[in-house]
């Protein structure tokens, strides 16, 4: 580079201080925004990777036959690289409502029945559990329950009303459903089994009434999945499920879901499953399905189906993908918008500079030498608005969770968790990334600057030394 070209860059730059800043400050805008809107979408994407495969595990089996459960678990352990640990599940729809209110007034819910002790291998269950409504509540069950079985209920305070089964134990509820019922650990919740079909006689004589059978759970703590839509379900021991669900629960699990020794091994996971399950060329049963079905149990045309957390939450994920990239090409637009600010403020810049433009020119200055001046002007501004957004938008992602937290203070919330399923935005600001916004700032500020640095170095010398 030629020594006068860096000089007089800084010069111009100097020479013209409103435009320059504008140009400045643009970049710094721009940086700043994309860090923080793709710092936000990479962390949403992460946590949300995350809770899914935490709160879902990385691959679920859902059999469609009369199964030994406990069988099926140990037969996948056992015979599928990479699966770890299984734990079967069953699935309910029904409603809560507090002791003491009319079933009408309950909630929807969901209820999981689990086996904890197995759960709490293929998941995180023990560092979910807590006692209070509040994130600064000890993490933590009532005294008689413990992380291996949390719905053990004290022995004064056994549920009453029908028992379900003589070892009948006790529920426990997500925070978000916790406080909707308005609840505490200790309390007691009453939960209806699906409706029953009877043959009675209502108020207009016989015939066919739906009749809702309840029962009063004692709800034995509380858990915090750290993903909104996660935590308004009913957890309940599985036998306890099966055995008040019995109508709508035909086989001991609807679902065994599955820890792996590496999560991104899912799709490998799933087609070693399937391979295992399919019926064999004669059309009898798989070894798979042989082994772990009951004697004279039913099996459906396709006893087993293997989907992975991507395929189970393939809506959402393609969601945020999509979002993220359209609010990339929406902020990317800034830098556009930059680019044409630089190049006008140039552009100014090569008519006031004309004559010394000419002088340049008429002591030997090349035209590369001549554009260099300009291109470095432009340059600089990138360089300087790239350095300051960076600041501004590290300075903005590391103390985001305070600015919502004050603007919560006063009654603004701009991330309610209801919508945005966390609590606390998460935030993933990558280094590569932030590395090609800057390089991208600094391009489009010399691609800005390109036009301008081509006029001044093809004007005629002789005419620009005239030029008023």
């Amino acid at each position: 580079m030629k020594s006068y070209v860096p000089f007089l860059s800084l010069r111009y730059l100097w020479f013209h201080k409103v435009s320059s800043t504008l140009g400045i400050l643009g970049v710094t805008l721009g940086v700043g925004l994309v860090i923080v809107v793709v710092g936000v979408m990479d962390g949403f994407q992460s946590r949300l990777k995350a809770s899914l495969i935490g709160n879902t595990t990385p691959v679920v089996v859902q059999p469609f036959y009369d199964l030994d459960a406990l069988a099926l678990c140990e037969a996948l352990k056992r015979e599928v690289p990479g699966v770890v640990e299984a734990s079967p599940v069953v699935y309910a729809m029904t409603l809560a409502a507090p002791e003491g209110k009319r079933l009408a007034q309950g909630l929807p819910v969901r209820v999981i029945g689990i086996d904890a002790p197995l759960e709490n291998r293929v998941s995180d269950l023990a560092a979910k559990l807590r006692r209070g409504r509040t994130p600064e509540s000890p993490l933590s069950l009532l005294e008689s329950a413990t992380p291996e079985q949390p719905f053990r209920t004290p022995d004064s305070v056994r549920a009453t009303d029908r028992r379900i089964r003589p070892e009948k134990q006790g529920v426990v509820l997500g925070r978000t459903l916790l406080d909707r019922l308005r609840l505490r650990p200790g309390d007691r919740v009453q939960i209806p089994t699906l409706l029953e079909r009877r043959d009675g006689e209502g108020a207009g004589g016989g015939g066919l009434q739906l009749v809702a059978q309840a029962e009063v759970f004692t709800v034995t703590g509380s858990f915090d999945s750290g993903d909104y839509e996660f935590n308004d379900v009913v957890l309940m021991d599985r036998r306890d499920a099966m055995s008040f669900f019995k109508e709508g629960i035909p086989r001991e699990a609807n679902a065994l879901r599955l820890r792996l020794s590496d999560p991104d091994d899912c799709d490998a996971v799933k087609a070693a499953i399937e391979a295992l399950a399919a019926d064999l060329p004669d059309g009898s049963f798989s070894p798979l399905v042989a082994a772990t079905r009951k004697k004279g149990g039913l099996v459906e045309p396709r006893p087993l189906e293997v989907r992975t957390w991507k395929d189970l939450n393939r809506n959402i994920l393609d969601a945020v993908e999509n979002e993220r990239a359209l609010l990339i090409v929406i902020t990317g637009f800034s830098f556009i918008v930059v680019a044409f600010l630089i190049g006008s403020t140039q552009s100014m810049l090569v008519v006031e500079k004309t004559r010394e433009i000419g002088v340049l020119r008429s002591l030997g200055a090349s035209v590369a030498g001549t554009s260099s001046v300009f291109l470095g002007n432009g340059f600089f501004i990138g360089a300087i608005g790239a350095a300051s957004g960076l600041g501004v938008g590290l300075a903005i992602t590391s103390n985001i969770q305070g600015i919502i937290d004050g603007l919560r203070r006063m009654g603004v919330d701009l991330f309610p968790e209801s919508i945005y399923r966390f609590r606390e935005l998460p935030i993933d600001v990558k280094g590569p990334f932030v590395l090609s916004i800057l390089a991208g700032a600094v391009v489009f500020s010399l691609l800005g600057s390109l036009l301008p640095a081509v006029r001044a170095a093809t004007l005629d010398p002789v005419e620009s030394l005239h030029h008023e």
